[in-house]
């Protein structure tokens, strides 16, 4: 049997830990190729997102 893995991502609004949000926190659980379970959720970050990030 194949180890279980867990990959996250995280999109913010910039990369200063300091003045920008977490915006979407996504995970996926895989064992070999295949894919056990998938999550994804949207956050507020409570002001408006910079247009760069919006293209993105």
């Amino acid at each position: 049997m194949s180890t279980t893995y867990v990959a996250i991502d995280v999109e913010t609004t910039g990369l200063d830990a300091r003045k920008d949000a977490i915006i979407e926190v996504a995970a996926v659980a895989f064992q070999g190729n295949d894919i056990l379970d998938e999550y994804t959720t949207l956050l507020n970050p409570m002001r408006e997102l910079p247009e760069f990030v919006t293209q993105l």
